[in-house]
């Protein structure tokens, strides 16, 4: 059974999803091109941005649940814009993506329900230098996915914004896109 923190931390997880899902709503895959700036990010890309990110993550909570305390090295991730350019972010559809960040939210709250005391095992995040990181509990990456996500919601929200576009979702879920 999970604990009142726990249980927080987990619906914080869930709740950044459905945020994330009622930003999007109603937009044509045209306007998932837009950016707030030139050289920015486009909607587009976020969305794939955020999907890499619980592949990651997801793996290694699972590796902290199994082998609490085990060290993992990051050295061979080229860095967020090689990853994004590499993988194309700016040209593939997001339906997949999307499919993908609620699986993983979903794989990740059945992991976490499951293993109710595994909230406190860690793991050890390394660079490839060698340098050793604080451990990072699972409570600590579910808070941290959880805040990730919701800063790219509000991204999201500042590309709409800046596009001229107001979203407001009305009481049947749908976004009015005006503009």
């Amino acid at each position: 059974m999970l604990t009142e923190a726990d249980q927080k931390s987990l619906d914080g997880f869930l709740c950044a999803e459905r945020q994330l899902e009622a930003a999007l709503r109603g937009l044509r895959e045209e306007q998932l091109d837009m950016h707030a700036a030139p050289g920015e990010w486009s909607i587009r890309q976020i969305v794939h941005h955020v999907a890499d990110d619980g592949d990651v993550w997801c793996f290694l909570i699972k590796r902290a649940l199994v082998l609490p305390g085990c060290e993992t090295v990051f050295g061979e991730f080229p860095g967020n814009e090689a990853w994004a350019m590499g993988l194309e972010t700016h040209r593939r559809g997001t339906r997949t993506a999307l499919a993908l960040i609620q699986a993983h939210r979903r794989y990740i709250a059945d992991l976490l329900t499951h293993f109710s005391d595994g909230w406190d095992r860690e793991i050890v995040i390394r660079a490839a230098e060698g340098e050793r990181a604080q451990p990072l509990s699972v409570r600590q990456v579910v808070d941290m996915l959880g805040e990730h996500m919701q800063e790219h919601v509000n991204s999201i929200r500042a590309i709409l914004a800046a596009n001229g576009l107001a979203g407001v979702e009305n009481g049947f879920g749908v976004r009015i896109i005006s503009g």
